[in-house]
């Protein structure tokens, strides 16, 4: 006869193996890339990533990603992605941008200088935020087009205090108030964006008090004429003593 304690663990047995199958049945296999480029150009090609652009060529480096509607994404693959030495651009166009898992945030968040780019993209800010937080002694840039980033998002990488470059256009959710707190923290900004707003003069003179500024976007502010944008520059310019690139009267497109 079995005793008492042998009993217990026969019964408790099947819900172990229960609970070990629907590990198995939830946990997303690792993408497993191969060591040389070509191979691994290769193999995202077949899951409908986008390499470099348009086609990558054979000696090139591995250095922009493209997610899109094509692409047959798994939960999990950016712990890979993340981690090829030569990535610097992931680009997000015309989908819903996935819920990076802590691995995937966590292999993503060791490359300093990432540029991530959402064109056409519903965020998935609680992944973006823990990106942020994860990445704040970095310099990375943000870029966003027709999506819903908004104060939220940008109170999370206003954190990251050398932040390099950041680009906001149509669809946007965001305050005067959340730009001119953001730049009060990210002084180290060289590239500012912020397009197709309808935002005072308050927000330029914040963007205007970043010191390290090269370049500028400014397009169709429906509350400051275009000129005016244009004075802002140059008066910049004469404080600083160097020239900026700018982009301001034309409102037609979007250029970053």
């Amino acid at each position: 006869m079995l005793n008492k304690s042998n009993s217990v663990a026969f019964s408790i047995l099947p819900l172990v193996i229960i609970i070990l199958s629907c590990d198995i049945c939830t946990s997303s296999p690792k993408l497993r890339l191969p060591e040389d480029d070509a191979s691994i150009a290769t193999l995202l090609a077949s899951k409908g990533y986008r390499i470099n652009g348009y086609k990558w060529k054979s000696g090139r480096k591995i250095e922009s990603i493209e997610v899109n509607k094509k692409t047959q994404y798994t939960t999990g693959d950016f712990e890979s992605l993340c981690s090829i030495k030569s990535i610097k651009h992931f680009r997000f166009e015309d989908i819903l941008m996935p819920k990076l898992t802590q691995n995937e945030v966590a292999s993503c968040s060791k490359n300093s200088d990432l540029k991530l780019d959402f064109v056409d993209v519903e965020l998935e800010l609680d992944s973006l935020c823990l990106l942020a937080d994860k990445i704040q002694d970095g310099s990375p840039a943000f870029y966003f087009s027709n999506t819903n980033v908004n104060d939220h998002t940008i109170d999370c990488i206003s954190k990251i205090s050398r932040l390099k470059s950041i680009y906001i256009s149509r669809k946007s959710k965001i305050s005067e108030d959340s730009i001119c707190k953001l730049t009060l923290k990210v002084t180290s900004v060289t590239f500012f964006g912020l397009n197709n707003v309808p935002f005072s003069k308050k927000a330029l003179d914040c963007i205007f008090s970043l010191p390290k500024l090269t370049r500028v976007t400014l397009q169709n502010w429906s509350k400051v004429p275009d000129m005016e944008r244009i004075e802002y520059v140059r008066q910049y310019e004469i404080r600083h003593g160097r020239k900026i690139e700018s982009i301001i009267a034309d409102p037609t497109t979007d250029t970053y």
